[in-house]
């Protein structure tokens, strides 16, 4: 089955405690994989990892500390970096690490079905972020458009050609 994170009770989001950041981030994610995995609530080969924008990175991170099905991405940056230059300039770039959710370096080392999806006005995250990835990622490998949508709003364009394409190949 898919079965996708939901970051809302992440350390820092929604109503939680903690501090949001990456390293937080990422261990939450584990530490909801793992629990998954212990209470046998869910097998390895039956996790699959959906991450929109932020999520994206987060998710190509678990992908490689632990074994899963697949990953749909929506709107991924293809690292912070990239996004820095993209959102503020090269200067500002260079104080973000290089190896920092680097996701167009991490996606080349993960081996299942990923589908890359982006919105066609995306306001954020550079189409041109998306198709990086895209390049980078291990076959099997898809990209979709979704036509028409932001990145704020790209689930309220989603079609029924995308929901199909993530059932055939992801599920």
């Amino acid at each position: 089955g898919f079965g996708g994170f939901d970051f809302s009770g992440a350390q820092g989001f929604g109503n939680s405690n903690g501090k949001a950041s990456i390293k937080n981030t990422i261990t939450d994610a584990i530490a909801m994989y793992d629990y998954l995995i212990y209470k046998q609530i869910a097998r390895s080969e039956n996790i699959s990892l959906f991450g929109y924008s932020y999520g994206g990175a987060i998710a190509i991170e678990l992908a490689l500390k632990r074994k899963v099905h697949a990953i749909l991405l929506e709107s991924t940056f293809s690292s912070l970096r990239d996004i820095a230059i993209s959102q503020y300039s090269f200067l500002a770039s260079l104080l973000v690490s290089n190896d920092l959710l680097n996701s167009k370096k991490n996606i080349k080392r993960i081996n299942v079905p990923v589908v890359i999806a982006y919105a066609g006005n995306d306001q954020i995250i550079p189409i041109a972020q998306s198709k990086n990835l895209f390049t980078s990622a291990n076959p099997p490998k898809y990209l979709f458009e979704i036509k028409n949508a932001q990145h704020q709003n790209i689930f309220n364009f989603v079609t029924d050609e995308y929901i199909k394409l993530i059932k055939k190949k992801l599920l």
